[in-house]
């Protein structure tokens, strides 16, 4: 088995990361002003866009998951406790990029949301990932995404493509203790008082592997602090990775 290959072993937790709130506002204006200048409107989710589930181009849609794992009454399984097969079938979309012998490994990653904005009823943060290994290794285009609520059920998003503000393009390699980021916008049908709230997000670095688990609030967040406001209908995107450096 190579390193990129499916790791059935529990991840690591995810890390504590500094509270960065600023780190996201360039960001979210450079994506707001190319939008205007561009003369297209942000979405807000509509109809029209929430009737499907949309992959990136080449990947045939993910199977919803199976009602056995997503029970409607009963006893949850805590989210620290889902074994890879329950983790995998939360995912709405799955990785655009295939799993090579240079890509990272889910033991390689550390993972964490960091930042946050919002404009014009969106919100944006980053997905953080830190090379925590011994070797150089690489992650590439958009990861797969998905998510469970505090309910325990899968929340049903609606997942597509954001816009990539760094303008890079291919593999980032990153050396041990560099890190990447993949810019996370949410939108349209956003969680309240009355429905269900994520309690942890998935991504997936390269087809074949488990995905990364991500709390549902951002880096540095007290535990008790309620988690963002993406709910079982919400329009989630993401953008490409690129390389991330810290201010």
């Amino acid at each position: 088995m190579t390193e990129s290959e499916v790791d059935l072993s529990p991840g690591p937790a995810p890390p504590s990361f500094p509270e960065p709130r600023a780190l996201v506002g360039p960001l979210v204006g450079l994506l707001l002003g190319t939008l205007s200048a561009c003369g297209v409107a942000p979405s807000d989710g509509t109809a029209e866009e929430r009737a499907t589930t949309p992959t990136w181009p080449d990947l045939p849609p993910t199977p919803e998951p199976d009602p056995a794992e997503d029970p409607q009454d009963g006893p949850q399984v805590p989210d620290d406790r889902l074994d890879d097969r329950r983790l995998l079938a939360l995912l709405r979309t799955r990785a655009a990029s295939a799993a090579t012998p240079e890509t990272c490994g889910r033991v390689d990653l550390r993972a964490g949301l960091e930042g946050l904005d919002a404009a014009s009823g969106h919100r944006f943060t980053s997905l953080v990932v830190r090379n925590v290994s011994s070797r150089t290794c690489a992650v590439e285009g958009r990861p797969g995404v998905g998510g469970r609520g505090l309910s325990g059920r899968t929340l049903r998003l609606h997942v597509s493509e954001g816009l990539d503000s760094s303008g890079h393009r291919g593999p980032v390699d990153l050396a041990p203790g560099e890190e990447a980021a993949s810019l996370v916008e949410w939108t349209g049908e956003l969680a309240g008082a009355e429905t269900d709230r994520v309690s942890m997000l998935v991504f997936q670095v390269a087809r074949g592997q488990a995905p990364l688990t991500v709390p549902g609030r951002i880096a540095g967040d007290p535990a008790e602090a309620e988690p963002i406001d993406i709910g079982p209908r919400s329009t989630v995107k993401v953008a490409r990775f690129a390389p991330w450096a810290r201010s």
